[in-house]
């Protein structure tokens, strides 16, 4: 267990999970989650609730690199860019544990970029449409845009937080000896993994989504 401050409430959240590598990983951001549910399945809704989430995470990393590239006079967040933003967030460096002290490695021309780590190469175009989206908010007018390098950085982010919350969903589930991780245990899970301002936020956002969505069904 880990105690921490943040912009929130201190208070004890499970400790930094195990990372995925490997030369195949999962085919998918499914698979991802279920990797991490304890070999629980779980519905299209706590899916859904699961990106609302993370995408707040994702989207407050992305803008602290745009962040570094407008105080640099340049138009390409690079990885080095959200390493230096991440440095300066301690929210997303607790919800990131460990993987935010990695050592950073300079980053090639795009045109001549390494292959993406091996644990997120599988399911890099589920995710990158995604992080598109989000640097449509980061930079509605396009002026500013994400290198391959950056992308691959904010791929093995997004794939980070997943895991996390996933695992913490899975052991959620099975408090209840539920062998399917609900909507509920995934925003049971937020609240616990991710606390402080930001987790708020993303809660927030999750259960909004959650909302529309049963208002939908009626």
């Amino acid at each position: 267990m880990v105690e921490v401050a943040g912009r929130g409430r201190a208070k004890s959240v499970p400790g930094p999970t195990k990372r995925h590598r490997g030369p195949s990983g999962p085919e998918s951001f499914d698979e991802l989650l279920l990797k991490r549910m304890h070999g629980k399945s779980f519905d299209e809704k706590a899916k859904e609730v699961a990106y609302a989430g993370l995408d707040c995470y994702v989207l407050e990393l992305l803008e602290s690199g745009r962040n570094e590239v407008r105080n640099a006079n340049e138009s390409v967040i690079r990885g080095t860019h959200l390493h230096t933003g991440l440095a300066h967030d301690s929210e997303l460096r607790f919800a990131l544990g460990d993987w935010s002290h990695r050592p950073v490695e300079a980053e090639k021309p795009d045109g001549d970029a390494a292959e993406p780590a091996p644990d997120v190469t599988p399911y890099r175009s589920e995710l990158t449409a995604r992080i598109g989206g989000l640097m449509k908010n980061c930079s509605p007018d396009g002026s500013i845009t994400l290198s391959r390098g950056g992308m691959d950085v904010v791929l093995e982010v997004f794939c980070e937080l997943a895991a996390r919350l996933g695992f913490a969903s899975g052991v959620i589930a099975g408090r209840v000896r539920s062998d399917v991780v609900s909507e509920d245990d995934v925003l049971a899970a937020l609240q616990l993994v991710y606390p402080g301002e930001l987790g708020q936020i993303a809660l927030r956002e999750a259960r909004s989504l959650l909302a529309k969505s049963r208002s939908r069904q009626g």
